[in-house]
């Protein structure tokens, strides 16, 4: 649910997507397979109790094994790598940072976390910046650059956006705060083609829902169960 910044009593000012890592406890929103299947440029601010961490992701489209794409958080034999997933024709290709390259972020504090598909050059690259939640940041730390598949990428079986888990909500359940997910449909980094842009520092407390801020305007969902 909407909950704020370390204290849920309503002493604070700044509220975020509050996850427990577990089933249940994520936000959607439909049909973002329509939004970009070539170039594109996902981000995500958020903060953790431990970075050092494996198999949560920050959202994605990806039903399993099928289409669509995911952006997270890995282990593959080393806690902490962030990864892209895509599929095309029905095939996965994956884009993971190196072991060790990913900065020892600090726990309990947020950071932009961003991934971005050349479908042209089929290079895929990840970045951080420290930037707040509330900009849209204009100084970002290049991690890596990983060389992948040239081409569009399919998208013909995701029919929602998880945040805080891939679309078909199976696993990688997010622990953490989320301020803010956004996606562009370019790589131009100018302010241009943004698709979706879920603030959740904006709503209310405790809101159930809210209406994003692209123009796209989806419906953006939050669903918990259990107590968050």
């Amino acid at each position: 649910r909407i909950s704020l910044v370390a204290d849920r009593s309503g002493n604070s000012a700044s509220n975020v997507l509050y996850l427990n890592g577990t089933s249940g406890n994520t936000a959607s929103t439909p049909r973002l397979n329509a939004y970009t299947t070539d170039d594109i440029d996902v981000r995500c601010w958020a903060s953790k109790s431990s970075w050092f961490t494996d198999d949560q992701d920050f959202g994605g489209t990806r039903p399993a094994g099928t289409g669509g794409w995911t952006f997270g958080i890995t282990g593959s034999g080393v806690q902490g790598r962030w990864y892209f997933l895509f599929y095309q024709a029905t095939v996965a290709k994956q884009a993971t940072v190196d072991a060790g390259s990913v900065p020892a972020f600090a726990n309990f504090t947020g950071y932009w976390a961003r991934v971005t598909r050349n479908s042209v050059t089929g290079d895929v690259m990840f970045y951080y910046s420290t930037e707040g939640a509330t900009s849209n940041p204009t100084s970002w730390t290049l991690i890596q650059t990983k060389a992948q598949s040239t081409g569009a990428m399919d998208a013909s079986a995701a029919t929602n956006l998880g945040i805080g888990t891939r679309q078909d909500l199976g696993n990688g359940f997010f622990s953490g705060n989320i301020g803010r997910f956004q996606i562009r449909n370019n790589i131009l980094d100018d302010g241009t083609g943004i698709v979706f842009d879920a603030k959740f520092y904006a709503p209310s407390k405790l809101s159930s829902s809210f209406v994003e801020s692209s123009s796209n305007a989806a419906t953006v969902t939050v669903n918990t169960s259990g107590d968050l």
